[in-house]
């Protein structure tokens, strides 16, 4: 029998392509079919993987075969803040579909800027920052002034698809990247920030309903104004060091303040009409009020909350029943599954429509070849002008 070709790779590449994958020698070993002593020599170099044997750790550790090829090992790839929960929970541990969504997220952002420079577009720039030291009321309001988001706009975006898709626009035409994490389950991360400027990236976990989708997309929103690189689940009312826990509370208030103006809801007939005093509220008039901003109910009861008119206790017994900030994944149809119905308006959906535009655009000016443009947008090459008129009809 041949042997198989041997693979001319550098043993640091290896080791470099592993560990950032998330992988142990012996985790690595088990998913490739090999020994941990293979894996160890392959890495100090005193062995050579084959062809297949290559071909296989690019699935496994979910690398492009060139990368193996690289004249030496990259920087490291960004990790952001863990602002999760702590340990007895999930924090601290980058799950290996965790890294490679950050991973993905960066190298999206790079796509971005590379096909940007080579189109000579003027990249756009985040209109200003937010400060820790300013009352989360007036930031929520300065946030919305950021996004260009007024209440007239909002109150048209009744349906929670809808309403997360118009703040998803209004931020990504800020010069915000917005994709959206597949494979990640929600207990273990909603969203995440990398806030380098131009076009800073957020990250939403698609398994939520569009509601909490929403609220996660504001909340990460404040964090890329603040200048913070992060990873959150939005859970309050766990430990945390005092300054995590402090900058956590803030993004909430701000997100909340942004999507739920205080003296708005105050005005509405619903709250008017009742004294301004604490008091219960049933899940017919929070879901009357959360389709007035398109948020959900427990969005709705934490303003109530803020503004004095519903006591603590009502508001942790119910807090109980909607489990979080964000309503249940499992309740929405659509939610809690990676799965990819219409593959050309999935991707649109992850990728975010500036990403997709640029990549056709630069197909359009002859930069990047068809099987290029396949392969940045996951699709088929017949695929491609499905995505085209998608996005031409908005």
């Amino acid at each position: 029998m041949a042997r198989s070709t041997e693979a001319l790779v550098e043993a640091d590449i290896l080791k470099w392509a592993r560990s950032t994958a998330g992988f142990s020698i012996e985790e690595a070993a088990a998913s490739l079919q090999t020994k941990p002593e293979k894996v160890a020599a392959w890495e100090e170099g005193t062995e050579s993987p084959s062809m297949s044997q290559l071909r296989k750790m690019a699935t496994v550790y979910k690398r492009l075969l060139s990368d193996f090829y690289l004249p030496e090992r990259p920087a490291e790839d960004v990790i952001p803040h863990d602002f999760r929960r702590l340990p007895g929970e999930v924090a601290f541990r980058y799950s290996r579909p965790l890294r490679y969504q950050l991973r993905l997220a960066s190298q999206r952002r790079e796509l971005a800027l590379a096909l940007a420079e080579e189109l000579d577009g003027e990249l756009p720039t985040l209109p200003g920052h937010l400060h820790m030291n300013s009352e989360p009321e007036q930031t929520g309001a300065e946030l919305r002034k950021l996004l260009g988001v007024t209440l007239d706009v909002q109150r048209a975006w009744r349906d929670p698809r809808v309403s997360y898709n118009s703040w998803r626009a209004a931020i990504e035409r800020a010069g915000i990247l917005v994709f959206q994490a597949t494979g990640v389950p929600t207990s273990e991360m909603l969203g995440f920030s990398l806030s380098e400027r131009p076009l800073p990236v957020i990250g939403v976990n698609r398994k939520l309903k569009h509601n909490g989708r929403t609220f996660t997309l504001l909340h990460e929103a404040v964090h890329v104004f603040l200048g913070n690189n992060s990873i959150c689940d939005i859970e309050e009312g766990v430990s945390r060091p005092p300054e995590e826990q402090r900058i956590e509370v803030f993004c909430n208030a701000v997100a909340a303040a942004a999507l739920v103006p205080r003296n708005v809801l105050l005005s509405e007939p619903l709250v008017a009409a009742h004294p301004a005093r604490p008091r219960d509220w049933n899940d017919d008039e929070l879901g009357t009020l959360g389709r007035v901003f398109g948020v959900s109910n427990e969005v709705i009861l934490r303003r109530l909350l803020t503004a004095g008119r519903t006591s603590q206790a009502f508001y942790m017994q119910r807090r109980a029943v909607y489990g979080s900030l964000i309503d249940p994944p499992a309740a929405d149809p659509d939610a809690n599954t990676d799965f990819k119905r219409n593959m050309p308006q999935e991707v649109i959906s992850d990728l975010g429509r500036p990403l997709t535009r640029l990549v056709l655009e630069s197909y359009d000016n002859s930069f990047t070849s068809l099987a290029d443009v396949s392969r940045y947008l996951g699709l088929r090459a017949q695929q491609v002008d499905k995505v085209r008129g998608l996005l031409a009809r908005g």
